[in-house]
């Protein structure tokens, strides 16, 4: 059995393993003062507790924050930063994906990914640009839950 506290003095209960299923509004565990300092639990109405068979419900990153170019090196090369996102949802973060889109192109195409470092909150990956115009990156978050929505979209212009 899993219970929640919610508004209004009830829990939401349910059983666990296959998930939360057939959920019902019980009353919560009404207190008992023996004396003005010591609050009890009255004998009659326990809590549900979270069993050794709970799961918890996969959540995956947000999204990298802050977007930008790092530096230039040379004419064709520069570098791409992120932070690390503000939740990490469910689990770490394990890696990075970053994308691109060419110019005058409207389909995003796969660079690279980028393994998550523990402790690490911003991250910098150079980058070569081949041809003139204007490009779009983004970078995702994956964890063991899956990837975050496309962070911000920088757009870098090689002229």
């Amino acid at each position: 059995m899993v219970a929640a506290t919610l508004f209004g003095g009830l829990a939401v209960a349910g059983c666990s393993g296959d998930g939360l299923k057939d959920l019902e509004a019980v009353p919560t565990q009404e207190v008992v003062t023996t004396d003005s300092s010591t609050p009890q639990a009255s004998p009659s109405d326990e809590v549900p507790t979270i069993g050794e068979d709970a799961q918890v419900v996969p959540e995956v990153p947000e999204a990298p924050n802050n977007v930008a170019v790092a530096s230039w090196d040379k004419a064709e090369i520069f570098t791409l930063a992120w932070y690390t996102p503000y939740e990490s949802g469910s689990s770490a973060v394990l890696s990075y994906h970053i994308s691109y889109l060419e110019p005058g192109s409207s389909t995003w195409a796969d660079l690279m990914d980028v393994d998550a470092v523990t402790g690490q909150d911003r991250y910098l990956q150079d980058i070569r640009i081949a041809t003139f115009g204007t490009y779009g990156f983004r970078v995702t978050a994956t964890n063991a839950a899956g990837a975050s929505p496309a962070g911000e979209v920088l757009g870098v212009q090689l002229d």
